[in-house]
């Protein structure tokens, strides 16, 4: 029924001249909507706002760290998603990290400096560029080639079979497919590929920003992960990032605008970097 009143709406919008150059936004919104509007109703312990928060520093106890190789461009993760996955790899001994949907490399590079090993499941550089063209296939991996801890497993996540790999993970982080088919694949996969009960996965773009919900990637997790386990799963303040973890974490609710309790430090040095 909902199909059909989007449908509906869809082909009066298409009419409008005023509205012709604003459609598809206005689709994606009204999708976005009744996403939202179909994900309260069915689960019980979220809210309006989405999941619950825990503050980034529960997850950077040490208050502080050091990213390397950041480009400052489009499609990367923002510094602090960078920084909470360092620091919670940085936790495990022999930490073993999964990275499903790497691009340049910026993360999964950050990874490889404090866990034992890392392996990246990503599309191959021909599928790159079959999708998004030359440019883009020409810097897929540039920041983590030939790294000892790095295993390239170039793949598509939909389809791949991470039997293979015989091993388990203390840190997953899932970047790959945004779609709500593609969140919800990866994430039904990698529940059997965590290490223990201290292992934990995070979801990159479970925020549209800061603090706004990204409600198809939020829906899709929720129907892949079982309900009993949903109150594990939690934003992370001050990222974009959703995570499951079973550790005992203060969470809260928290309203847009949010007000600050704490600020940042950040010293930026520019390095010269050629592309070969």
């Amino acid at each position: 029924m909902k199909q059909n009143i989007i449908g509906l709406i869809w082909n009066s919008l298409t009419k409008s001249k005023v509205l012709k150059n604003s459609i598809y936004p206005i689709k994606m919104l009204l999708s976005e909507e009744i996403r939202k509007r179909d994900t309260l109703r069915k689960y019980n312990n979220i809210q309006p706002t989405g999941l619950p928060f825990i503050d980034i520093r529960e997850l950077i106890p040490q208050a502080e760290e050091t990213i390397e190789s950041y480009t400052y461009l489009d499609e990367t993760s923002r510094i602090t998603d960078i920084a909470v996955i360092k620091s919670l790899c940085r936790q495990y001994p022999d930490c073993h990290y999964l990275e499903i949907g790497s691009w340049r490399g910026e993360s999964l590079f950050n990874a490889s400096q404090v866990a034992k090993t890392c392996v990246s499941v990503s599309l191959p550089d021909d599928e790159v560029r079959r999708i998004w063209g030359e440019r883009a296939a020409k810097v897929t991996r540039m920041f983590t080639r030939n790294i000892p801890n790095i295993i390239h497993v170039e793949a598509d996540s939909q389809t791949f079979d991470y039997d293979t790999l015989g091993l388990k993970f203390d840190v997953i982080f899932i970047d790959g497919d945004h779609s709500y088919q593609g969140v919800l694949n990866d994430t039904r996969k990698v529940l059997s590929l965590l290490r223990d009960e201290d292992s934990v996965i995070l979801w990159h773009d479970c925020g549209k920003s800061y603090e706004k919900t990204n409600w198809e990637v939020l829906s899709a997790i929720l129907d892949a992960i079982p309900e009993q386990e949903h109150k594990y799963i939690y934003r992370i303040t001050n990222s974009l990032h959703a995570i499951y973890t079973k550790k005992a974490l203060k969470a809260d609710f928290l309203e847009s605008p949010q007000y600050p309790e704490k600020v940042f430090s950040v010293k930026l040095k520019i390095n010269p970097f050629n592309l070969a």
